[in-house]
C-alpha cells in the first residue's frame, strides 16, 4: 500500500556517516579519481592483449588466481556498463558500438561452440575455445544477462537507423538462428524448470538472482520478438515469462521429479499442502535477527526476508544462514519494466523483504570479520562479503581446512548502491510532493490527496541524506582499502584489510562505477 511504503522509507535507520580516521583525500575527490581509474581499468579488460577481440576477462590475474577467462555472467554486466557509460557521456557512441560489436561477433562464436553445458556454459578461454575443467554448470543467469544487455543495445541500432544490424546478428527471428538474442531466448524459454549453479558457482538449485534474470529477459525478449514481426515467439516468451513471474511472486511452486532432478511443475499446486509448499519452495523466510536494525512495517512482509536458493540440488552445503548479498545484487541490477498491472511485487529496493535481508546481513558481517569488530553503526560501517559461511579465500588452489572467505569489493559498492537508489526514490517522491503542493501537477499516482498533505517533507529530506551518508559509509571502506592507482581486487584481506585475490576485477569497477552514478543521481 501506499502509505505503508512511506512508512518504510521513514523507518529505515538514520545511521551517521562514518569517516576514515586518516583521510588522505575528501569522498568526493576520491570518487573523480576513481572514476577515471575504474572506466580506464575496466575498459582495458576488454579485448586485451592475449585474447580474442570481444572478449571480456574478468581479471588480467592469469595465476592464483587466473581469471583471465571469459565469464558469460561477468562480461554481460561489464557491456551493460559500457552502455551506461555511453549514455552518461563518459565514452564515446562511437567506442561504445565497436566494443559491443565485438562482443557481439565473440557471443555468436561461443554459441556455435561445442560444451558440455550448452547455451548454459558459464565461461570460455580467453582466446574462446571450450573451457572444459570440471566446473559448476550449468549456469543460466549468463545467457539471461547478455539478453538484457543486446536488446538493449539492439534499441540503440534500431533508434540510429540500423535494425538490418539487429535483424542479422541480435535477433533474426529464425529456427534454427544465426542471432545471439534469439538463441538465447530460446535456451531460456524451454530451460526455466531446470535447477542451475548460483552467481557465486558454488550451489546448484533454484536461485533468486537467476530466476528474476531469466523473468526480465523472457518479458524484454517478447517485446522485441514483436517489435521485429515474431508475434509466435513473442507470445511464447511471454508466457514462459508469466510462469516464471508466477514461482517468483508466492514461491509455492511443488517440486516434481523428472529425470532424476528436482523440477518445478507450476500447475501442481495441489500436491502438498499449503504449508509444506511454503517450507520447501518460498523465496521469502523468517528474518532471524533485527535486534539492532528497525524493521518496516507492511503486512506480512514485515518480518520476511528473501532466501538466495531454494530446492538445492548439489553443491556446497554449509550456507545454513541463508543470508547472501546476491539477493541484493538482484534488487540492483533485474527492474523488471511494467510487471505491476500483472500483480506481479518483484523485490525491488524499497520491498521490505529486500531492506530486512540487507539490515540482517550488515549485522552478520559486522561480526564475521576481525577488520569489522569495531563497528557499532554510529562511526563506522562494515565491509560486506558474499555471505556469512563464505569459505573462498580468492585463492582456488588454497584447499586447507579452515579457510575463510573475505569482505569483497563488488558487494560493498552493491550496499552502497542500495542505499543511494532508496535516497534517490525518496527525491523523487519529495519532487512530486513539492510540485503538487505548489499546483504543478496534477495527485501522483502513488499516494492520496490526504496522505500528500500529511506527509512531512523535512522529515523525508533528512532521511534522504541519511541514506546518502549510509552509502558514503561504504564507499569510505573502499577507498581506504583500495589501491593508490584505483587498483581493485576482487576481495579485501578479513584480518590486515590488504586487497587479496584476483587484481582488478572488472565486476569491482562496474560495482564502484555503479555506485558513484547512483550516488550522483540521488543528490
Amino acid at each position: 500500500m501506499k502509505q505503508l511504503l512511506l512508512a518504510f522509507l521513514l523507518a529505515v535507520p538514520a545511521l551517521t556517516r562514518a569517516g576514515n580516521d586518516e583521510p588522505k583525500i575528501d569522498l568526493n575527490t576520491w570518487i573523480l579519481q576513481q572514476e577515471r581509474a575504474s572506466i580506464q581499468k575496466l575498459l582495458a579488460n576488454i579485448s586485451p592483449a592475449g585474447a580474442a577481440k570481444g572478449a571480456v576477462v574478468a581479471s588480467p590475474s592469469k595465476e592464483k588466481p587466473n581469471y583471465f577467462k571469459h565469464w558469460v555472467r561477468d562480461a554481460a554486466l561489464v557491456m551493460q556498463e559500457v552502455f551506461d557509460l555511453s549514455k552518461a557521456g563518459k565514452i564515446s557512441v562511437a567506442e561504445m558500438e565497436r566494443l559491443f560489436m565485438d562482443y557481439v561477433d565473440f557471443s555468436v562464436t561461443n554459441q556455435a561452440t561445442q560444451t558440455q553445458a550448452g547455451l548454459g556454459e558459464p565461461l570460455f578461454l580467453a582466446d574462446g575455445a571450450a573451457f572444459n575443467d570440471p566446473w559448476g554448470r550449468p549456469q543460466n543467469d549468463g545467457p539471461a544477462l547478455r539478453t538484457l544487455v543486446l536488446i538493449e543495445f539492439a534499441a540503440h541500432m534500431i533508434n540510429t537507423g540500423r535494425a538490418d544490424y539487429v535483424k542479422t546478428k541480435l535477433y533474426d527471428s529464425k529456427l534454427p538462428s544465426a542471432s545471439v538474442i534469439k538463441n538465447d531466448l530460446e535456451y531460456l524459454s524451454h530451460h526455466i524448470d531446470q535447477s542451475s549453479f548460483d552467481v557465486w558457482e558454488e550451489v546448484r538449485g533454484f536461485n533468486f538472482f537467476t530466476m528474476l534474470a531469466q523473468h526480465q529477459a523472457l518479458e524484454r525478449g517478447a517485446q522485441l520478438a514483436a517489435y521485429l514481426g515474431d508475434k509466435g515467439a513473442a507470445n511464447w516468451y511471454i508466457g514462459k515469462a508469466a510462469s516464471l513471474g508466477d514461482f517468483l511472486r508466492d514461491g509455492f511452486s511443488t517440486p516434481v521429479m523428472q529425470k532424476g532432478e528436482p523440477r518445478f511443475e507450476l500447475q501442481a499446486q495441489a500436491i502438498l499442502k499449503l504449508n509444506d509448499r511454503k517450507q520447501l519452495n518460498s523465496f521469502l523466510n523468517q528474518a532471524k535477527s533485527l535486534s539492532k536494525l528497525s524493521a518496516s512495517s507492511n503486512g506480512a512482509a514485515a518480518d520476511l526476508m528473501i532466501r538466495p536458493t531454494v530446492l538445492r540440488v548439489d553443491g556446497v552445503d554449509y550456507k545454513n544462514s541463508e543470508l547472501d548479498t546476491v539477493v541484493i545484487l538482484a534488487s540492483l541490477y533485474l527492474r523488471p519494466l511494467d510487471l505491476k498491472k500483472r500483480g506481479y511485487n518483484f523485490y525491488e529496493v524499497l520491498d521490505p523483504r529486500i531492506s530486512n535481508t540487507i539490515q540482517t546481513m550488515l549485522l552478520a558481517f559486522s561480526e564475521s570479520y576481525a577488520i569489522n569488530q569495531a563497528v557499532d553503526f554510529d562511526r563506522i560501517f562494515p565491509l560486506i562479503g558474499r555471505y556469512p559461511e563464505d569459505k573462498y579465500n580468492g585463492i582456488p588452489e588454497d584447499q586447507t581446512a579452515g579457510r575463510k572467505g573475505n569482505p569483497w569489493i563488488l558487494t560493498t559498492a552493491g550496499f552502497a548502491e542500495y542505499y543511494y537508489r532508496v535516497a534517490f526514490f525518496l527525491s523523487s517522491r519529495i519532487k512530486d510532493i513539492e510540485a503538487y503542493r505548489a499546483g504543478q501537477i496534477p495527485l501522483p499516482s502513488w499516494t492520496t490527496a490526504q496522505e500528500i498533505q500529511n506527509l512531512d517533507v523535512a522529515a523525508l529530506k533528512s532521511t534522504k541524506a541519511d541514506m546518502i551518508s549510509i552509502g558514503d559509509a561504504f564507499l569510505e571502506r573502499i577507498k581506504t582499502h583500495g589501491g593508490r592507482d584505483g587498483s581493485l581486487s576482487e576481495q579485501i584481506n578479513r584480518d590486515s584489510g590488504q586487497m587479496q585475490g584476483a587484481e582488478n576485477l572488472t565486476w569491482s569497477h562496474v560495482s564502484v562505477l555503479r555506485a558513484f552514478r547512483t550516488r550522483a543521481s540521488a543528490q
